[in-house]
């Protein structure tokens, strides 16, 4: 069994558990009620202290090594920005929409929208009351731009760095849940953009007392966060679990989503494309050194190798060794070779399809295009498209 979610203050009738995973700091302190009580640490790295009568509501910071003073990296709301102090929550709340069950996929029409300029006040109140209007127009599902802590007022939400904390600047954690139960009171399915390969530049102190939650590697945002360590991993899968059960959204990784949306779609296509050359072979029983089994081999293994590479990339996009920088720098480079390659198939496939021969001269274009370089196919391509008689 796992257990409970080990980061944040764990709030009790009686009092409230502050906890950090700090390794890399030799002492850290609470500051709490004008206050400074030395935490103790443990071998693992982690920093616990019990204060009795602490309550939710009360603010509070940790002191590092006696430099620096940061919020909690775990903070369910911040009042005062990235920088300031971490407010203690209690996560209940009197949802109105208890039976609510959700939309199977198929139905799902989506809004997405950006909390911050969708209503005139920028707010997860102003949001409600457009909710009708959002209804009436046919949409059946919501779905939130990142609404984590980001410093200062205006964003799109792609510089969090709490990533359990609704921004201030949209309102209370409350008022987040408040909109959620006015959605699914309308019937609409609310998702959350969320973002786990990199945190904003202003207001992130991890480097600080955790660098272990960062690896050597390099992206566009700094350092590529550290997947492999176990500690990392937990907060990712509970900062999921904490939307989903806290707040009733449904976590979305909107590039991820992406990224497997092209996946679907290569797999159909191969789907199509691979199941005329199955039946040719199957009915005719061609040799193994027949053409369309060189057009298969030719055309098909590059194309499946790209694949490959893609999924690679899409695995360790943010996780592996080289991170984000992997699939940030070749997939430019992958999308317009899968494109060439895809184009080939269906060309061919169409051929194959109405029991047309498949000419020598592009059978000889497939052999160039794949040992002579794009110069030496594009002359052959020329040559036997408008030269041959």
């Amino acid at each position: 069994m796992i257990e409970a979610n080990p980061f944040g203050p764990l709030i009790t009738p009686d009092n409230i558990i502050f906890r950090l995973w700090a390794p890399g700091a030799q002492r850290v302190d609470l500051l709490h009620a004008e206050q400074v009580r030395a935490m103790p640490r443990s071998d693992d790295g982690w920093f616990k202290l019990t204060v009795p009568g602490a309550k939710p509501g009360d603010r509070y910071r940790f002191r590092i090594n006696d430099e620096i003073d940061v919020p909690d990296p775990a903070s369910c709301f911040q009042p005062d920005d990235v920088n300031g102090p971490s407010e203690a929550i209690d996560d209940t709340y009197d949802w109105q929409t208890v039976g609510w069950a959700g939309r199977p996929w198929h139905e799902c029409i989506f809004l997405e929208l950006h909390v911050g300029t969708f209503s005139p006040q920028g707010t997860f109140r102003g949001v409600i009351d457009k909710l009708d209007q959002v209804a009436d127009a046919g949409f059946t599902a919501l779905e939130l731009m990142p609404v984590a802590d980001f410093p200062g007022g205006w964003n799109w939400g792609y510089d969090g760095v709490l990533l359990f904390a609704p921004d201030s600047a949209y309102g209370r954690p409350d008022d987040l849940k408040a909109l959620v139960d006015a959605a699914h009171a309308r019937g609409l399915v609310v998702f959350l953009d969320v973002v786990y390969n990199h945190f904003g530049p202003e207001g992130n102190y991890l480097p600080r007392y955790a660098p272990q939650f960062f690896s050597p590697a390099q992206t566009p945002w700094g350092n590529a966060i550290d997947y492999q360590r176990p500690q990392v991993r937990r907060f990712a899968v509970e900062n999921a679990l904490y939307w989903l059960s806290g707040r009733k959204t449904i976590p979305f990784v909107g590039e991820l989503e992406r990224v497997v949306g092209i996946f679907h779609i290569a797999a159909a296509m191969v789907q199509v494309v691979v199941n005329p050359f199955r039946q040719t072979f199957n009915t005719t029983n061609k040799k193994l050194d027949s053409k369309e089994t060189r057009v298969h081999w030719h055309i098909l293994r590059p194309h499946g190798a790209l694949l490959l590479i893609t999924l690679a990339g899409m695995a360790f996009r943010g996780f592996g060794p080289r991170g984000e920088a992997f699939f940030m720098q070749g997939n430019i480079g992958l999308m317009i070779s899968l494109t060439l390659y895809v184009s080939w198939l269906l060309f061919f496939s169409c051929l194959l399809c109405v029991q047309r021969p498949i000419p020598d001269g592009l059978l000889n274009t497939v052999d160039t295009v794949r040992t002579g370089g794009v110069r030496a196919s594009l002359r052959v391509l020329f040559r036997r498209v408008f030269c041959s008689q």
